[in-house]
């Protein structure tokens, strides 16, 4: 693990906030009842995984260009599922 700067731990936060965010909608717009609340189910653990893995790699590989897709494509996938698959009510 090299000595992470403050922007480095901001990106590993903003990226762990995003795959949080379906839990953060929960609280503002309602979930579709009946089997659509199932995506809502699938969408949560995969959202939180994706984070979880993209932040352990970023806080383990070298600093350049492949640390910086990593952490961006995570942030990307994670509010694609999360806007796509959110089940609205």
């Amino acid at each position: 693990m090299q000595n992470l700067r403050t922007d480095d731990w901001i990106k590993i936060g903003i990226n762990t906030l995003v795959g949080f965010l379906s839990l953060i909608l929960q609280n503002i717009i309602p979930i579709g009842g009946g089997g659509i609340s199932l995506i809502f189910v699938l969408t949560i653990p995969f959202t939180i995984g994706v984070s979880l893995i993209a932040s352990i790699i970023y806080l383990f590989s070298k600093p350049g260009l492949f640390r910086e897709i990593v952490i961006y494509t995570a942030i990307g996938i994670n509010l694609l599922v999360t806007f796509a698959m959110y089940p609205y009510e």
